[in-house]
């Protein structure tokens, strides 16, 4: 990807502007751009087709509270999608999605898991541990995003990127009260049996 303006480029952060001299370091600033422009495209693929597994996982889960929480996480992944669109805008980019290998491989697992469980506690259990391996993948890499925009002063896109990382720790968090839950439900059960 080219930027339209390679000399010197403007950003608006909380209503400043601020100027970078891409000169100023022209190697290292190119290298690590082609690094963070990857990694917000993998995100960006990531994000997509979370889109449509989720909702695949809502009609597999029985926990009330697993059912409301990724029915939510669902319209939260939808606007992380614009805002990537949006960070893409910002930095005078088009939007294009490149397939994460990483996350292809977490979204497979958890195809398996609803393939090869029936609905309950159980599959619960299960399709919550690898969609807390999503969230950490989603995390990590929303972590270097942030970091790399603030190294490449793309202040726009890090105000977005921090807050989509907030909300999946909010969802990682979540996910750990879910289980912890259906944990005490299953065990409960094993002992009154």
């Amino acid at each position: 990807m080219e930027r339209k303006n390679t000399n010197t480029m403007t950003f608006t952060y909380g209503g400043k502007h601020s100027r970078r001299n891409s000169a100023e370091n022209p190697m290292q600033s190119s290298q690590l751009m082609k690094i963070f422009e990857g990694l917000l495209k993998n995100i960006y693929w990531s994000e997509k087709a979370l889109t449509e597994i989720i909702p695949k996982v809502v009609m597999k889960a029985s926990s009330p509270e697993l059912i409301s929480s990724l029915t939510s996480h669902t319209s939260e992944t939808k606007i992380q999608v614009s805002e990537v669109e949006y960070v893409f805008r910002s930095m005078d980019e088009i939007a294009v999605p490149k397939k994460s290998e990483d996350m292809k491989g977490l979204i497979r697992k958890v195809e398996e898991i609803m393939d090869k469980l029936e609905s309950g506690l159980p599959c619960d259990l299960e399709i919550i541990l690898a969609l807390q391996k999503v969230q950490y993948y989603k995390i990590s890499s929303y972590g270097a995003l942030c970091s790399f925009a603030k190294t490449l002063d793309e202040y726009d896109a890090v105000m977005i990127l921090k807050r989509t990382l907030s909300r999946e720790r909010i969802t990682d968090k979540r996910l750990c009260e879910i289980a912890q839950a259906i944990n005490l439900k299953i065990a409960n059960k094993e002992l009154t049996v």
